[in-house]
C-alpha cells in the first residue's frame, strides 16, 4: 500500500517491529503502533519506505510501509 503525508496508520499484528528484539535499538509495544506519516521518500521508485511519527512517544523515524495497515487517509 502506498502511504501520504497526514495518513495515520497502525503497525501491523505480525510486525517485524513488534517482534521481540525485532528492532535493534529500541523495542516498541502496544501503545506504540499508532504512527502518523509526515514525509515520502521521494527517490525510492517503489514508494516502500516514508518517515513517521510514532504517536505515543513523538519519535521520528523511517519505516517500511509493508509493516503498516492504513487507520484512517489524510482528506
Amino acid at each position: 500500500m502506498v502511504f501520504r503525508v497526514g495518513d495515520l496508520i497502525r503497525m501491523k499484528d505480525d510486525c517485524w517491529w513488534l517482534r521481540e528484539n525485532g528492532a535493534r535499538f529500541r523495542s516498541y509495544t502496544e501503545k506504540d503502533r499508532l504512527v502518523l506519516v509526515t514525509k515520502m521518500v521521494e527517490s525510492h521508485k517503489t514508494k516502500d519506505f516514508f518517515y513517521g511519527r510514532v504517536c505515543s512517544t513523538g519519535e521520528e523515524r523511517l519505516w517500511s510501509a509493508g509493516e503498516f495497515d492504513l487507520v484512517s487517509a489524510r482528506v
